[in-house]
């Protein structure tokens, strides 16, 4: 039987999604934790006047869901399909909440694009598992 391989790419998207959901699981737990002050940050870094949405529950939610999404990764880190599956799924329940949860005022094409493209080179990624 041939071992499979991570290739190149799969390894960089790999560590790139690491480093991305482990940073954003570490932030979103501290705003939950600390969530007025996470709310007066947000108010001043951003154009938004109100933050009262922004609650513990919220930045709950989005760091279970970015845990979820570094299960994904770790799991096709092992080169398990299923962990595409898990790591879409998180991804796209991450890109819409915002919108759900704030209005349509909350989407970010930015990360959109990268939400897109990381999805769509991962597929490229497994068809060769």
């Amino acid at each position: 039987m041939e071992k499979t391989e991570r290739s190149p790419l799969l390894e960089a998207l790999c560590i790139l999604s690491f480093a991305g959901n482990g940073i954003a699981f570490l932030v979103y737990m501290v705003a939950a934790v600390f969530n007025q002050p996470a709310q007066e940050w947000i108010g001043k870094l951003s154009s938004l006047y109100d933050t009262s949405r922004f609650n513990s529950f919220y930045f709950t939610l989005f760091s279970l869901l970015y845990l979820v999404s570094f299960t994904g990764v770790l799991k096709m880190w092992n080169l398990k399909k299923a962990g595409f599956y898990i790591y879409t799924g998180a991804q796209i329940a991450i890109l819409l909440l915002p919108g759900i949860w704030l209005g349509s005022h909350a989407f970010s094409a930015t990360v959109t694009i990268f939400t897109v493209l990381f999805i769509a080179l991962f597929a490229f990624q497994i068809r060769r598992w």
